[in-house]
């Protein structure tokens, strides 16, 4: 996937992250932070968040405006800013893309 990335994207994670955005968005929508990206990856904050701020500024994610609650009680300390996806066609397009290479879940 990292190559094929690299070669599409110019970025060998970028897909990848893609696709842990919505899987998160799928299955843990109160997840979909940037810890929580790079812990599914096993990747660090700093590598997401290139990421993400490249999904930003062409207006492919936002911060998610309404939030949803997590079924537990979070730590202490501020809440992650919790992103949603934007409308774009992309996300579409990525779906069917994403199943060449999505691999199951982590457990």
């Amino acid at each position: 996937m990292q190559s094929f990335s690299g070669r599409l994207f110019g970025n060998r994670r970028r897909l990848e992250v893609a696709l842990a955005i919505l899987d998160l968005r799928d299955r843990e929508p109160h997840n979909l932070y940037k810890q929580a990206v790079a812990t599914a990856l096993g990747v660090t904050d700093a590598e997401v968040e290139k990421h993400l701020r490249a999904f930003r500024a062409i207006g492919l994610i936002e911060r998610h405006p309404d939030p949803p609650q997590p079924p537990e009680k979070r730590g202490r300390g501020a809440p992650p800013v919790i992103l949603k996806p934007t409308g774009d066609h992309f996300w579409e397009c990525l779906e069917e893309l994403g199943a060449r290479f999505r691999r199951p879940p982590r457990g």
